[in-house]
């Protein structure tokens, strides 16, 4: 067995990361973890900004995309794909009915008005692990400021128990767009049986919300012991839950084809605006291979077995409290790093050919630079799908793969409605930049600042004399004559 030299060890900044299974999965593929200076990896638990991002090299890799924001918010993600929906009426309608606060409170008091029967689900805007949702009927028990959605009454239950589903999505690249699922997922309970909701049992957590953060806390939460056992308690495999409703009878692949679709169709709604700022921060980049970043999506099931998406979470945890998380996620971890092909000889090549770009920069047209660039992101391109094929694990492509058409015409629509935000948000700048005067008032302020100008322009205007003066010339102590200055 050949030895890896320490100078060929692929070097991982982990200083930013809180959770023990990174180290455990660094360990097990022989990695140097330390906080360096220039790392070949950097995994951190926090966003990344597009500031921070314009402070690594091309040949760094980091697990966040700048601008994930747009999908991870609550309010951020209802409103990218209510504005698909507008577009796309029929393709868009796997999330729950849901109204943005303040701006849309006229129309959900209008709606529920007329649906006097219907409950309602409250969410925070930006908070995560359950905490603030609350299930109510009442347009007055409502903040000013939240993300409001119809409850799905009729779920799939499981053993008698409401519960969501827990995916492990890798974007490896947004431009262009590559997409993987991982095989492995949680299956997250309730802790009481469902019951459709009513005024007596609204309030009860327990039975309507299926956070693990939530109902870990009740003492009839069933713990997994054993990762061999992972159909059992209140924590369950994603993978044994497919393989039980094959058994039922069920069409795994028509139900697997549906998640993949809300998965590519909620990353389409924010592909142009996170290749803007990725774009904008990494400009000598021409690989576009900086980021990669882990996300989980959160989905439920009704009862006829049909996808909704609950909500994204860009930066899902990776705590182990039992065997079958720490299964799961070292999994999920291990594929991925193993995935992004980062090398400790990228530096050098991308130094070695940085130089050769500014070369050909400096002595070559304009056209035949563009060339060269577009080339070498092909060459790379190419080389990184090679390495996420062959070290893929237990990911599967879901994009780019049959229909990329479909995808792409998403993508282009997403681009228009981006941009013409972009130029409302100017606009509006623009208007609060210059204040508004009425026409009299306009008119009279511009007669005293041109009177002021005036008075300014005559204050500052240099005396001259224009008498002429004599001036007498000494030579040799004697006066010769005058001249005219």
């Amino acid at each position: 067995m050949k030895l890896v030299s320490a100078e060929t060890k692929i070097r991982i900044d982990l200083s930013k990361c809180q959770y023990e299974i990174l180290e455990e999965v660094v360990s097990d593929l022989k990695w140097d973890n330390d906080n360096f200076e220039k790392p070949d990896i950097i995994w951190q638990d926090s966003a990344l900004n597009p500031m921070s991002l314009s402070l690594l090299s091309p040949y760094q890799r980091i697990n966040h995309f700048p601008g994930m924001y747009a999908i991870s918010r609550k309010d951020y993600l209802a409103k990218h794909l209510k504005a698909m929906e507008q577009l796309h009426k029929s393709e868009f309608e796997f999330f729950p009915e849901t109204w943005v606060l303040p701006q849309e409170y006229i129309s959900l008091k209008t709606h529920m008005a007329s649906n006097t029967n219907a409950y309602y689900i409250c969410k925070p805007p930006n908070l995560s692990q359950g905490k603030g949702i609350f299930l109510t009927k009442w347009i007055s028990d409502i903040p000013e400021n939240c993300v409001v959605q119809k409850y799905l009454e009729n779920p799939y239950l499981l053993d008698g128990f409401k519960f969501d589903l827990r995916l492990y999505v890798l974007v490896t690249g947004f431009d262009p767009l590559r997409v993987y699922i991982h095989e492995q997922g949680i299956v997250r309970l309730a802790t009481i049986p469902y019951a459709k909701p009513t005024d007596t049992n609204i309030h009860n957590i327990y039975m309507h919300l299926t956070n693990y953060a939530i109902n870990k806390n009740n003492p009839n939460f069933v713990h997994n012991k054993n990762y061999s056992e992972d159909f059992v308690g209140h924590k369950r495999s994603f993978k044994s839950f497919l393989k039980a409703l094959e058994e039922d009878g069920h069409n795994i692949k028509k139900i697997m084809a549906r998640i993949d679709d809300i998965v590519l169709k909620t990353l389409c709604t924010v592909q142009p605006f996170i290749v803007n700022l990725y774009r904008t921060s990494q400009p000598n980049d021409t690989s576009s291979a900086v980021c990669f970043q882990i996300l989980g999506f959160d989905i439920l099931l009704d009862y006829k077995l049909r996808p909704s998406l609950l909500e994204v979470n860009h930066t899902p945890s990776f705590t182990t409290d039992s065997p079958l998380d720490r299964k799961v996620k070292k999994a999920v971890i291990k594929d991925c790093l193993k995935m992004i092909a980062a090398k400790p000889e990228c530096q050098k090549k991308f130094l070695r050919e940085h130089t050769d770009y500014l070369i050909e920069r400096s002595f070559h047209s304009f056209y035949r630079v563009k060339l060269v660039k577009s080339e070498r992101r092909e060459k790379f391109l190419k080389h990184q799908i090679e390495m996420e094929t062959t070290f893929h694990g237990g990911y599967r492509k879901i994009y780019p793969l049959n229909n990329i058409e479909k995808y792409q015409k998403y993508m282009r629509d997403a681009e228009g409605v981006y941009s013409s935000k972009a130029r409302r948000r100017n606009r509006e700048s623009e208007i609060r930049c210059v204040p508004r005067l009425r026409k009299s008032s306009a008119d009279k302020r511009f007669i005293i600042d041109d009177n002021k100008n005036q008075n300014r322009r005559r204050s500052c205007v240099t005396r001259i004399s224009l008498v002429p003066k004599v001036v007498q010339i000494k030579i040799n102590n004697d006066f010769i004559g005058g001249a005219r200055a």
